[in-house]
């Protein structure tokens, strides 16, 4: 049997959080791969969270207004960025899109003010799975970097999902 959950809340005290990739409960082991929809939301005191390789899923709003957040290490199974997942992230400065994430959901990055250092890493976006709007916000300042075969690719479907057209996208070091 396969078993699976979902992280729902964080109730603890701590500025810098592990999402466990694995929960064991009376023996029995169940891989963590849903990040729930306001999961961290509002949490003005987490500074860094790094999350689970088996999660896949970054719910709607789960770090919505965590104005504090200035790093995020997503997993590397995330395949999914919910609508409005770093919402008004204010203090967050850079972040790390991994290879198999396939769908950007609108308002991502929005009041991501101070976002410098993009690095999408992902081959697998598509005008279908990356959402109106998905980098509307992200600052005129920000280096978005990808691999050199997207660099076209990416430009053209970046802009057209919110991208400033002001902001060129760079090349991604191997």
């Amino acid at each position: 049997k396969k078993h699976n959950v979902e992280y729902i809340s964080y109730l603890g005290k701590s500025d810098t959080v592990t999402v466990p990739a694995t929960i064991t409960v009376k023996g029995v082991t169940y891989k963590v791969t849903t990040l729930s929809s306001s999961a961290f939301k509002k949490n003005t005191r987490i500074v860094k969270i790094t999350l689970g390789d088996n999660l896949t899923k970054i719910g709607k709003g789960s770090f919505a207004g965590c104005t504090a957040l200035k790093s995020v290490v997503l997993g590397k199974s995330i395949t999914t960025i919910g609508e409005s997942a770093f919402k008004n992230c204010k203090s967050l400065t850079s972040m790390t899109i991994p290879e198999k994430v396939k769908y950007i959901r609108k308002s991502v990055f929005t009041g991501c003010k101070k976002l410098k250092k993009l690095v999408i890493r992902t081959k697998l976006l598509t005008s279908k799975t990356v959402s109106k709007g998905a980098f509307k916000s992200v600052p005129a300042k920000c280096k978005v970097s990808v691999f050199d075969d997207k660099l076209k690719a990416y430009t053209s479907l970046f802009t057209s999902k919110g991208l400033s057209a002001k902001l060129t996208l760079t090349s991604l070091k191997k």
